[in-house]
């Protein structure tokens, strides 16, 4: 193998570390910014739920 060669190989291996990275904290740094949307999503459920429960349990 040659120096050009080699040099190619490793340089493409960063490049795909790099990516890897930038995918990585993008995808993290999008669960970060939809958590709050599914914790309030999870919430409003239960207090549905809840607020279901205790009207069943008033009729009976």
């Amino acid at each position: 193998m040659t120096d050009s060669g080699a040099t190619t190989r490793v340089e493409h291996g960063i490049a795909h570390l790099k990516d890897w990275v930038a995918l990585t904290l993008t995808r993290h740094f999008d669960r970060r910014r939809h958590m709050s949307d599914t914790v309030r999503a999870v919430a409003d459920l239960l207090s549905h739920q809840r607020a279901t429960d205790l009207a069943s349990a008033r009729r009976m």
